[in-house]
């Protein structure tokens, strides 16, 4: 016998895991905080977004035998060259830009 999923099935566990659940006020479309959701069949339920993290950082890289990069300059500044975004729930790299 094929299990049915429940209609809130993701959220539900979400919260069990501790996540922070909010419902869709009808009829602004707001996105509210629910502590202690019901999870009925007549509300729209989502996971609280999580920001993304942003970091700029400086970065050089060098060769492991220790010669130059041809046509390379190197730059004695330690300000940020590159920006790291971060996903917020799974802290996994989601892109990296030079700046």
């Amino acid at each position: 016998m094929k299990t049915v999923p429940k209609k809130h099935q993701h959220e539900i566990k979400a919260w069990a895991d501790g996540l922070t659940i909010q419902c869709q006020q009808v009829p602004s479309g707001h996105w509210i905080d629910t502590p202690h959701p019901n999870f009925s069949d007549d509300c729209v339920y989502r996971v609280k977004p999580i920001p993304d993290i942003v970091m700029d950082v400086f970065s050089e890289i060098h060769r492991k035998d220790g010669a130059e990069f041809p046509g390379a300059e190197y730059n004695t500044s330690t300000e940020p060259n590159l920006r790291l975004t971060y996903n917020g729930f799974t802290g996994a790299l989601k892109k990296a830009e030079v700046i």
